[in-house]
């Protein structure tokens, strides 16, 4: 519980939660230079109080909206750089970017102090953005290389055109690929060819010491991915898998087949059935029975713990789970895990999962672990616990007061 105290919470409302002096004044020296780079100024920038965290509200400079013009855009894709690269100096690493509400609000991003102070390295982002376009800010050529090379290797239709476009003082790269592989309209081939191709750039970048650094959403669109130097790091694309979630009840396996009967096993234990299983261009899905992504109540339950039996049964088989990526725009689609190669390891996955507007519920946790989470939550969420139950052996569910996971409600600042 120590380590409570050294989380920083920072939400893309506008908010920081838990924050030392240095992030206050990193983040408002970055809202300067922001707003320098666009022209603007920052007379318009509002600084305020909330329950003893501090709001900035940014005026008409609407850089996290969806469907904003080219210089919000970036200024939001250059927003996150900068606050990555300071965190970093500060000696914060991310720890997750999380979707707290489903409308209004965009992502919370929660980062824990790890060292003190260290030496600056740059974040490059790369950002799918509309239906085909790839765009690159703050990279050098041979990051660009990679990512270019990678897409002409890995997506069968290949780049349309790239172009440099000139936005706040930035060069940014935009290529135009044939295709829309941000949608889900184009048919298997190139949904599962996307994902692939996706592997294929975090892999080469990977090989040439740039590490998957973050990836958050941004505007309430694709997300955007945020990778940092390292020349201790490398890895390939062989190293990589990736578990799609599609449609309402398929699980796609996309270079990890040879997974396919673990997982299946894993599935059945957990008490779903499987109607049907395929080759998909590479690729090994199974339909699911009923519709375990688009569910309620227990059903819901039980489709957070399979990904839970999943993860591990994969980590047992060396494949650690580190990112949860969400590559379509479309609604019919969830989001991608990520794994990459590690030594085997026996372990057991929990669950903290939120649900409609006010539910919170404990999956699987340890019950020396459950008792100091419930206690977090009745000391943190200010508003109050209307009612809590022990649903299963496993499964604690507390409805919270208030509208928590709610982008409109006011109770969202204690949720956070």
């Amino acid at each position: 519980m120590r380590q409570i105290r050294q989380v920083m919470k920072a939400a893309l409302a506008g908010g920081i939660l838990h924050a030392p002096r240095e992030v206050i004044a990193a983040t408002e020296f970055i809202i300067k230079e922001i707003f320098r780079k666009t022209g603007q100024s920052t007379s318009s920038v509002e600084k305020f109080d909330l329950y003893g965290s501090w709001g900035y509200s940014l005026g008409s400079h609407n850089c996290f909206q969806l469907e904003s013009n080219k210089v919000a855009a970036t200024s939001g894709k250059l927003f996150t750089i900068m606050m990555l690269e300071e965190m970093h100096k500060l000696g914060y690493d991310p720890v997750v970017s999380s979707d707290l509400s489903q409308r209004f609000d965009k992502a919370t991003w929660i980062f824990v102090k790890t060292t003190s102070d260290r030496p600056s390295k740059k974040v490059v982002c790369l950002a799918p953005d509309k239906s085909d376009i790839m765009l690159i800010v703050g990279a050098c050529n041979r990051f660009q290389d990679v990512v270019r090379t990678s897409i002409t290797e890995a997506w069968p239709l290949g780049i349309q055109q790239e172009k440099n476009i000139d936005v706040c003082g930035e060069l940014i790269l935009q290529i135009k690929l044939n295709g829309n592989p941000w949608w889900d309209y184009e048919g298997e081939e190139k949904h599962t060819r996307c994902r692939q191709m996706l592997i294929e750039i975090i892999g080469q970048l990977g090989y040439n010491n740039f590490r998957l650094f973050f990836r958050t959403n941004i505007k309430g669109g694709t997300d955007s991915y945020f990778f940092i130097q390292d020349e201790n790091y490398s890895i390939d694309p062989s190293k990589l898998a990736m578990i799609s979630l599609n449609r309402t009840d398929r699980m796609r396996l996309i270079n990890c087949r040879d997974m396919a009967e673990s997982i299946r096993r894993a599935i059945i234990r957990n008490g779903n059935e499987i109607e049907a299983e395929e080759d998909v261009y590479g690729s090994w899905e199974f339909k699911l029975s009923g519709k375990p992504w688009k569910s309620y109540g227990a059903e819901a339950v039980r489709s957070k713990r399979l990904i839970c039996r999943v993860s591990e049964k994969m980590s047992d088989h060396g494949l650690t789970l580190t990112n949860a990526i969400d590559i379509s725009k479309s609604v019919s689609e969830k989001s991608v895990l990520l794994y990459s190669k590690s030594e085997s390891c026996v372990t057991q996955f929990a669950c903290i999962d939120l649900s409609y507007h006010k539910i919170l519920r404990l999956l699987d946790f340890p019950k020396s672990v459950n008792s100091e989470l419930k206690e977090v939550i009745k000391w943190e969420y200010v508003p109050g616990i209307k009612r809590e139950q022990q649903t299963d052996e496993s499964c604690y569910e507390l409805y919270l007061r208030g509208g928590a996971w709610s982008g409109e409600s006011p109770f969202n600042l204690h949720s956070r």
